[in-house]
């Protein structure tokens, strides 16, 4: 594919794969183009807001002085650079540079030397200083251009949007809750071509907006800032893919790691079984029929010993600390009415490392100077909210918390914090001071961090932070939709960006009576979870937390076993399930979700799907599964539990899947590569009990030699496994452990040693 790019404010470039040299310079101001396949996107020159005025070229205000071409090499490659000077009427200087890689990456860069005054242009939504800019092709020009736009909380979950520019340019989002657009276009079976675009650094500074009247996307500056500092600098990436949206968006997410040097931090809280007390949880702000949280939470943990299920963590919600003005955070401490003894007795009695929930600051919260407290505060008092100024506070937090056990910081409600802080509006570096004094404070304590209700620039602001190590991709269970496991596109942005995806809270079983007061609920008494399994399921294949938030005496053991070993140590895949490809064009795979296991140098599938009403045949590129794949193979399913599909397939084959009709019904089916030894080919089905069969948790080798296939598996003292391998037919294997460590199945000699 040749990506050819014609930009400039000044000059034409066309690179391939191999980077090429710049072919003929343009005179400034002149429209510039990008071409995405047949598809012409145009470029406009920048602008800017200086003094309340908008400062552009047409009207004189923005000058060009110069341009300066070179080349360099950084994070993401080699690169081609042309760099444009301009100057404002107030003779500031303005510098926006564009980087091209080989591999077909674009970097726009915005530089202020001096900075620039009086550039809030009013609009939270808007751009006060503009690069790059496009234009949209209009529906005639590019009837099947479309775009795929996350908005709103929870990594862009609540207000998705999918479609085409021509037909539904209105659900494009952007603004303050968007950050990512995607555009991709493709007829018939022909090529498919892509491209994603996002902040690439000072998110939390950065606006994409859209100008429907004109079909102009802006990049840039957020529209209320009250001015820019010297030196400030934003930077905007672009990257092209013809193949797959699914690797596009991996590939996008993949060049914001390797430009900022991410490494998360190990989360434990991902790893291990937890309990959640989050809204939808039985124990959300209720105690049933026990005076207190304490009593409520002491028959949970005596509940889980008597079961021997082995939750590992216990989540405490909002419930535990005190409120200020308008439900905000006053104080940080747990109420001792609700918690007698303290979290401490609490975490030292069940040994259970506390994950706890914070929200918004009250404007009256005890912490603020302006309120008698210690640290320094930005007080909204128009909107209620505060927010701390330095890291100190954070270090004070934390340092305390550690005291009672706290392992993961829930930071909630990331929306309104951000949305009603007029400071983090108008101050432009405000929002990286916060978010990166609260996680450099948390990991130099070994604490991490788990990001609920984030708006997109939360996300791509997080591949800075270590600590901060998870991300919810859903809004909150028993919201009344029962949709809230659709976290299949949210887990995708996750993933491509380092984050785990959390499902929530959920019920392991079917009911738990009618005294749970769910007082956002209508119909509170009536509700059904219509199907644990399922949301079980999401949960332990998201590759995130799984949290139940059942009635003590209500948590389904069976079911929440699948997720896990003896020990608690969650079972779950290498690469969570996400959408394929398909479900961006066609809502007949809006729920055909794939992932995988890696053990040693073998791949095996994973295929989701639910209320899906045809029998499917699809290539192992479309299923996004060309890794698990790329020799023969067997395809099974294991769920329901009662399914006896199981079919070989040759290496380009196309797959065959089973239509999984019903609402909340699904399906699971499972892939494993043939293994051949002794003239005999040996498919490796792995622990059928559980949702991940064949999990790197579990199973920690397979060893293919000419006489044998042999798999180790790791097990914990009292624990038996029971593995399945497929020949002309099934057969197990049981591995019962006498003592923690690993065994041996021989798939020759059926025996586990």
């Amino acid at each position: 594919m040749a990506l050819k790019v014609l930009f400039g404010v000044g000059f034409a470039l066309c690179i391939s794969f191999a980077l090429t040299q710049a072919r003929s310079l343009r005179s400034p101001g002149t429209l510039e183009e990008f071409q995405l396949g047949n598809i012409v996107l145009e470029f406009l020159p920048p602008y800017v807001y200086e003094n309340g005025s908008k400062c552009m070229m047409e009207s004189g205000c923005l000058k060009y002085e110069k341009i300066e071409s070179g080349s360099g090499s950084d994070r993401l490659g080699s690169y081609l650079i042309n760099i444009y000077t301009y100057t404002t009427s107030m003779n500031t200087s303005v510098i926006v540079s564009l980087r091209f890689y080989e591999d077909n990456t674009l970097v726009f860069k915005q530089e202020f030397p001096h900075g620039l005054n009086g550039t809030g242009m009013g609009d939270k939504d808007g751009v006060s200083a503009a690069f790059p800019r496009m234009v949209l092709p209009s529906a005639q020009a590019a009837p099947s251009l479309r775009f795929f736009t996350p908005g709103g909380y929870m990594i862009g979950y609540t207000r998705l949007s999918i479609g085409t520019i021509a037909d539904n340019i209105d659900d494009f989002r952007y603004g303050e809750d968007g950050g990512l657009v995607v555009l991709f276009q493709q007829e018939g079976n022909s090529e498919l071509w892509s491209m994603a675009m996002s902040a690439l650094t000072q998110p939390m500074a950065t606006n994409v907006w859209l100008d429907k009247n004109n079909s102009i996307l802006d990049w840039g500056v957020q529209g209320q800032a009250e001015n820019i500092p010297a030196n400030f600098s934003l930077e905007v990436i672009l990257h092209t893919n013809y193949y797959s949206i699914n690797n596009l968006i991996m590939e996008w997410g993949a060049k914001l790691q390797e430009y900022h040097s991410t490494k998360r931090m190990v989360d434990l809280s991902a790893k291990y079984l937890s309990y959640y007390t989050d809204n939808g949880a039985y124990y959300y702000y209720n105690t049933g029929s026990f005076k207190n949280y304490r009593d409520a939470l002491m028959s949970v943990y005596n509940y889980t010993l008597d079961a021997h299920l082995p939750v590992r963590r216990l989540e405490l919600d909002s419930w535990w600390y005190y409120k200020g003005i308008k439900n905000g955070v006053k104080n940080w401490t747990e109420i001792p009415s609700v918690m007698p003894g303290g979290i401490a007795n609490l975490h030292q009695t069940t040994g259970w490392p506390i994950v706890a929930h914070n929200r918004w600051f009250a404007s009256d919260t005890d912490y603020a100077k302006q309120n008698g407290g210690k640290f320094p505060f930005t007080v909204d008092n128009s909107t209620s909210k505060a927010l701390p100024l330095d890291k100190s506070f954070w270090d004070a937090l934390f340092d305390k918390a550690k005291t009672w056990g706290l392992v993961t910081y829930i930071q909630d409600w990331l929306n309104d914090q951000y949305s009603h802080t007029s400071a983090l509006h108008t101050n432009l570096t405000l929002g990286d001071t916060w978010l990166t004094d609260m996680a450099k404070s948390a990991e130099e304590r070994d604490i991490n961090i788990l990001y609920c209700m984030s708006y997109i620039r939360h996300v791509l602001h997080s591949v800075t932070t270590p600590a901060v190590t998870q991300a919810r991709a859903s809004d909150d269970y028993r919201d009344g939709s029962h949709n809230q496991w659709r976290i299949g596109v949210t887990s995708l942005v996750a993933n491509a960006l380092g984050l785990i995806p959390f499902k929530d809270v959920f019920w392991s079983s079917k009911e738990n009576h009618e005294d749970t007061p769910f007082k956002d609920m209508s119909n509170k008494d009536a509700f059904v979870e219509p199907n644990p399994h399922l949301q079980a399921a999401i949960a332990t294949l998201s590759g995130g937390s799984v949290g139940p938030g059942d009635k003590a005496e209500n948590l389904d053991v069976e079911v929440l076993m699948r997720s896990c070993d003896k020990e608690g140590l969650l079972l779950q895949p290498t690469k969570s399930l996400t959408v394929i490809d398909k479900y961006f064009f066609s809502n007949t795979y809006k729920e055909v979700w794939t992932g995988h296991s890696e053990v040693s140098n073998s791949t095996f599938g994973i295929i989701f799907m639910e209320d899906i009403k045809q029998d499917l045949n699809l290539s192992a590129y479309e299923l996004n599964l060309e890794k698990a794949m790329k020799k023969n193979f067997i395809l099974w399913q294991n769920y329901p539990f009662n399914a006896t599909y199981i079919k070989v397939f040759n290496v380009g084959d196309n797959v065959d899947v089973p239509k999984c009709e019903g609402a909340f019904n699904f399906c699971l089916h499972y892939s494993s590569p043939a293994m051949k030894a002794a003239g005999t080919t040996y498919y490796f089905l792995g622990e059928k009990a559980k949702w991940v069969p064949v999990s790197p948790q579990r199973i920690i080798n397979i060893q293919v030699s000419s006489s044998d296939v042999l798999v180790t598996v790791r097990g914990v003292e009292g624990e038996k496994v029971t593995l399945t391998f497929y020949e002309t037919s099934a057969f197990d294997i049981g591995c019962t452990f006498a003592k923690s460590g690993t065994m041996k199945a021989s798939a020759a000699s059926r025996k586990c040693e």
